[in-house]
């Protein structure tokens, strides 16, 4: 995450102006103004209900799957989900590469 500077410092109104105008630009950005990590999970059979910790720090409301390999199937649990961890069941071994968090 971008830290926003403290505009009110900067004297020179021209500058001040055009920062403005960067960071409302960048803040727009979905990615950027959001807050995602992104994990990788390897489960090696069938599991009901499987946590994984995240380590956001907050209650993440999506989970973008990247990738799938393994021939199990599987299905994110969001009314699970913590502020530690993120649930999944499966069928079976599956790998899953992901983003975990939230679109502000």
């Amino acid at each position: 995450m971008i830290k926003k500077p403290v505009l009110s410092e900067i004297t020179d109104e021209k500058l001040r102006k055009i920062l403005e105008d960067i960071i409302s630009g960048v803040n727009s950005e979905p990615f950027i103004s959001s807050q995602f990590k992104f994990i990788e999970i390897n489960i090696l059979k069938a599991e009901t209900n499987y946590k994984v910790r995240h380590g956001l720090g907050f209650l993440p409301k999506d989970a973008i799957v990247t990738y799938k390999s393994g021939s199990g199937t599987y299905d994110v649990k969001y009314d699970l989900f913590t502020a530690d961890h993120i649930v999944l069941s499966t069928t079976g071994p599956v790998s899953l590469r992901m983003f975990v968090g939230r679109y502000v």
